[in-house]
Order: structure tokens, then C-alpha cells, then sequence
């Protein structure tokens, strides 16, 4: 609610309205020192000061007219007669510009320009048919869960088509940034500086993989620019560009088609296998994979006392953890005192543009890391569920 008064507020001050209010008000304090002038040398006992004036001159501007002040003086009279003819133009000046303003935001929000006022909801770059399954699934957490993650989508589908999309999913918060998701000023329209995670798609209309993947590594590197906390996800044609949006600092990277190959071959040798997956991953099926907080009294506790916690209470199957891990930095592995040793091995690192050693910190995931695993305080639990289907 209040991020929108200040959209709201921010689009008045981008349009000047400050200026028109207080042109308003200047007239309004004119007018009321003209009537105070001429009225107070006739009734000064009830014009005792400017405050009256005001009072008098406002209420007679806005029709209301209680009756209490009026005036006694032929100056005095023409004076508000013109002060109600200035504010029945400056009234309906204002109130076409407000809807001017309220128009063509809603016209720029139809057409994908406007600029996006969230916080921690997902960019989804580019369109695919998995963008579909992606929505599908935030539908089904937000008719489960009974919570929304607000959603942008960043590509250039006609208007007509976009808004389809959007009215296919009513239950969810949608909101559409038209333009090239790779441009810093596009991202920037959709809350990059300001959202939780994004999802890259890969672009099939391309016709070209090496081109899609090198749209996703120039985007992963504008949403890290413009906010370094983001999740990003990247979908990608080559297992070769994995490693370059890793150094772009993509959090996952998803190879498209990577698992088709097993696919094939469990349907042949396992048959029904492949079918089971389907039915974890696709959505709407009655089994799901969720990602949910761990209650804090588990903390400490092992990972076996949790699996059967979990089975228990909820009827889930505990699959494993996601695990938050610190990263290892430079100054961390340097001893205390800071020896000639130390010296050498950070003027080594500084040579070879290195900021730090170790792993990068962040969630891993721990597909069951055994019953004897301490439950740390930052630990998601990844389980398998049933879908209730509604009614």
C-alpha cells in the first residue's frame, strides 16, 4: 500500500502538480489579502485578522458558503465573485490534469513502459512454453499457501498477447515491462534493483543457440549490476556457457533439454519412471516438490528426527536440505599477525586480480545428507507433498 502512495506521489511530483498547487494557493492567499484589506476597515471586530480572511475567501470558493462571514463591503463581494470563478477553472484544471496523469499511466502500463513500483517479487526475462509451466506453478503455491509472490514479465510480446497471458492467471500479482531484458534501463522498469529473483528464459525464436546464450549471460550480468543480492536463474542451450554465467555470477544455470537423454532412457528400461517424475515436477499433478522453513525447535537437531517430524505432522517426504554456506575470503585465511608469509600470499592474489579463495557463499542443496546431519539455523527443508485439490 504504501509503496503505491509513493508511486503515486513520485508520478505527481514527475508531472509538476506541486507547481499547479501552488500557483492554488498563491491566488487563495492574494484574494484572501484583498478581501482582508477592504473588509477589515469595514467590520474589523469580524475580520480581526488575515486567518479570517482565508477562512472566508476558501469556504466561499469551494461553494460551501456556512453563512458565518460574509461580506459588507461592494469590493469585498467582487472579490469573491472572482475568487469562485478562478477556482471553478483551476478546479476543473486540476482535475482534468489528474486524469491525464491516471490515463496515460494506465495506457503506458497496458503498453508495458511503465516504470514498476515492487519489492521482493520475480522477473521472468524472456518468453518460452516453460514460462507457462512457471506461472502454473505460482498459481498452484498461491491458491496452497494462500500467499502471492508478485510477478514481472520482461519481453516483447504484442500487447494483445501479454495481456492474454496475464488474464490466464488471475490469482496472481502480474505486471509487464516491455523491451530488451539484456538493457540495464529495462530491468530497471521492472524493480531489478528491488526484487528477489529472476528467471532467464531461453529465447527459441532465435533460431540460434550461441545467440540466446549470449543474451543470458548480458542479462545476468545487468541484473547483478543493478542489485547483487538478486537470484538469478538462467536457462541456456549449451553446457559450454554454463561456466561464463557463472562468472557472470548466475546463482543456477539450467542446460534447456539436459534431462531428455534420461527421459528417453528410463521410459524404455523403466517404464512408469518417467511418468513419476512428470507427475513431481509438471504441474498439476497430485505430487509436488516444495521448498518450506524449517520450525526453529529444529535446529541443532539431526536430520532423521526432522524426516519423521515431517512425515508425521504433515504427511510429506523429507528429501533433503538446502543449506546456506558463508564464503571463505582472503582476510579470513591470513593469520592474526599478519606475517611476511601472509604478505607474499596476498601481493600473489593481487597479481592475479583474485579477491578472495575458497567457495562462494550461498544456499547449496543436500539431497538426503543422511540422519546423523545437524539442522543448521539456515536450512530449507525440500520435501515431497500431496496436492489437496480444491473442492
Amino acid at each position: 500500500m504504501w509503496d503505491e502512495l509513493r508511486g503515486f506521489f513520485l508520478l505527481f511530483a514527475r508531472e509538476q502538480f506541486a507547481r499547479i498547487i501552488s500557483v492554488y494557493l498563491l491566488i487563495l492567499l492574494a484574494g484572501s489579502s484583498l478581501a482582508f484589506i477592504f473588509e477589515h476597515a469595514a467590520d474589523p471586530a469580524r475580520f480581526r485578522n488575515l486567518w479570517d480572511a482565508v477562512y472566508f475567501v476558501f469556504i466561499s470558493m469551494t461553494t460551501v458558503g456556512y453563512g458565518d462571514y460574509t461580506p459588507s463591503t461592494t469590493a469585498g463581494r467582487v472579490i469573491i465573485m472572482l475568487m469562485v470563478a478562478v477556482n471553478v477553472v483551476f478546479v476543473s484544471f486540476i482535475s482534468a490534469t489528474i486524469a491525464s496523469i491516471l490515463v496515460a499511466r494506465k495506457l503506458k502500463e497496458g503498453m508495458g513502459l511503465e516504470k514498476i513500483n515492487l519489492r521482493n517479487h520475480l522477473i521472468v526475462c524472456g518468453w518460452n512454453l516453460n514460462a507457462h509451466s512457471i506461472l502454473q506453478h505460482l498459481s498452484q503455491l498461491s491458491a496452497l499457501e494462500d500467499k502471492e509472490l508478485p510477478t514481472v514479465l520482461v519481453n516483447s510480446l504484442p500487447d494483445e498477447e501479454t495481456t492474454d497471458i496475464i488474464a490466464t492467471y488471475p490469482r496472481l500479482e502480474i505486471k509487464w515491462v516491455s523491451g530488451d531484458h539484456t538493457h540495464e534501463v529495462v530491468l530497471d522498469r521492472a524493480a531489478a534493483r528491488t526484487a528477489r529473483a529472476a528467471i532467464i528464459l531461453a529465447d527459441y525464436s532465435l533460431h540460434a543457440p550461441d545467440k540466446s546464450d549470449e543474451r543470458a549471460i548480458l542479462t545476468t550480468l545487468a541484473l547483478k549490476s543493478l542489485n547483487p543480492d538478486i537470484i538469478v536463474s538462467a536457462q541456456v542451450f549449451n553446457e559450454s556457457t554454463r561456466a561464463h554465467l557463472k562468472r557472470a555470477r548466475a546463482d543456477d544455470v539450467i542446460v534447456a533439454g539436459d534431462q531428455d537423454g534420461f527421459f528417453l532412457l528410463a521410459s524404455s528400461l523403466a517404464p512408469g519412471l518417467n511418468r513419476m517424475v512428470q507427475e513431481i515436477l509438471g504441474p498439476g499433478g497430485a505430487h509436488e516438490v516444495w521448498v518450506r522453513p524449517i520450525p526453529r525447535s529444529f535446529v541443532g537437531k539431526s536430520f532423521g528426527e526432522l524426516m519423521q517430524y515431517w512425515f508425521s505432522e504433515n504427511g510429506d517426504i523429507l528429501l533433503g536440505v538446502i543449506g546456506f554456506e558463508p564464503g571463505i575470503t582472503l582476510s579470513e585465511v591470513l593469520s592474526d599477525d599478519y606475517t611476511v608469509i601472509d604478505r607474499f600470499i596476498e601481493s600473489k592474489f593481487k597479481k592475479a586480480k583474485l579477491g578472495g579463495i575458497g567457495r562462494k557463499g550461498g544456499y547449496f542443496p543436500r539431497l538426503n545428507p543422511g540422519a546423523d546431519y545437524t539442522i543448521a539455523e539456515r536450512d530449507l527443508a525440500v520435501c515431497l507433498t500431496t496436492v489437496k485439490k480444491e473442492g
